[in-house]
């Protein structure tokens, strides 16, 4: 069986300027967890990339917004 790497970055997408790579998870499933612990941590945008056609297969923003 093969299992698939899947890149980690916080930011809004591969064209934010403030994009920040911050690991590689086999498999989609270990991928979407990681993420959603280290949005749970520190709040803000994350994405999985799957580096091969740039594709998003994932994200959450947990950027905590003011209320009015």
């Amino acid at each position: 069986m093969i299992s698939l790497s899947f890149d980690i970055f916080s930011g809004r997408s591969p064209e934010d300027d403030e994009v920040r790579w911050l690991g590689v998870v086999e498999g989609l499933e270990g991928a979407c967890e990681r993420m959603n612990a280290l949005a749970a941590a520190k709040p803000g945008p994350y994405f999985i990339l799957r580096l091969v056609d740039k594709e998003i297969l994932a994200s959450v923003d947990t950027t905590r917004r003011n209320r009015a």
